[in-house]
């Protein structure tokens, strides 16, 4: 009984034992709340985009891979002035795939059966549901013939420099198709109080 065992545990015995091992991540998401209501389909499309972008980058750096991808959109429940609404539409893969390429293109078919004329989206995300280790993701009999390991070396590539000079220094087209939608903080000034980067350079002499 959970009162039991919290008197066990008040006199200081041990009743649940630590997890040595962690167990494996079952899921992966990235979402995020618009900084301005998005009206237009190109920004939505942008906005997923760089959520299934995120989301690839995830999978890689824990050896998953993704079996299904939902994007999901809604807009703001607070808004009396509008009805509220809110989707979301699973796209699944012929075999587990950390590739973002796949990722995006699944995301923004996702976006194009989801978008609604008329709304004003205040929130949106990507969820990549029961993933496995990227090592049991079995090959695509149909794909052309050493297509896996070139998308593998161009995921290498565009990871390796976003590690080394700034996540999103290489992106995909599609999330320049607008930037409304990014947190206002993420498009303020530097602060110099907290950085190294940004203090000033005097040079004396």
């Amino acid at each position: 009984m959970v009162v039991e065992r919290i008197a066990r545990e008040l006199r200081g015995q041990a009743c649940l034992t630590l997890e040595e091992v962690a167990p494996p991540r079952r899921q992966v998401m990235v979402s995020r709340s618009f900084g301005a209501a998005v009206t237009e389909p190109a920004e939505l499309r942008a906005a997923v985009t760089a959520f299934a972008s995120r989301a690839g980058e995830k999978l890689r750096a824990q050896g998953l891979a993704a079996q299904a991808l939902t994007v999901f959109v809604q807009t703001n429940p607070f808004d009396t002035g509008r009805a509220f609404y809110a989707n979301a539409v699973t796209v699944g893969f012929p075999v587990p795939t950390q590739d973002s390429t796949a990722l995006v293109r699944a995301a923004t078919r996702g976006v194009d059966r989801l978008f609604r004329a008329g709304d004003a989206y205040r929130k949106a995300g990507v969820l990549l549901p029961d993933v496995v280790p990227d090592g049991q993701a079995p090959a695509d009999l149909f794909a052309e013939v050493g297509e896996d390991d070139r998308a593998r070396r161009r995921m290498a590539v565009l990871d390796a420099v976003n590690r080394k000079y700034g996540r999103e220094t290489l992106r995909f087209a599609g999330q320049l198709s607008g930037s409304g939608w990014r947190r206002r903080s993420e498009r303020g000034s530097g602060v110099s109080t907290t950085r190294w980067a940004g203090l000033a350079t005097v040079r004396a002499g």
